[in-house]
């Protein structure tokens, strides 16, 4: 594990009619960054880039949490998650897969 991410939760809710989205930082953690898939997609004449990542983590009572409403900050990079899994089954490590949010 050689980066320090943040996990952010994000809160829906509405207000006079609007949605509003609150989001906030539930903790740092130490993980590891793999690339997974990279491709690229031509819509309209526009480019589009699309990279699927996947950050390791030890398990704990927070990382056994995440759901795919929340974010991983990584420096400047946030990525959307897609979801979470614990590989083995035997609550060490959680598997979260993500793609850079736009």
């Amino acid at each position: 594990m050689n980066r320090r991410i943040t996990l952010q939760s994000i809160a829906v809710t509405t207000v006079l009619g609007e949605l509003t989205e609150t989001t906030t930082n539930a903790g740092d953690r130490w993980a590891r960054r793999q690339s997974l898939s990279s491709r690229e997609s031509f819509i309209s004449d526009q480019r589009f880039a699309d990279s699927t990542w996947l950050f390791t983590m030890y398990y704990d009572s927070l990382t056994s949490t995440i759901t795919p409403e929340w974010n991983v900050v990584d420096g400047t990079e946030t990525f959307d998650i897609q979801g979470a899994f614990d590989p083995d089954g035997r609550k060490r490590e959680i598997h979260v897969a993500c793609t850079l949010a736009e």
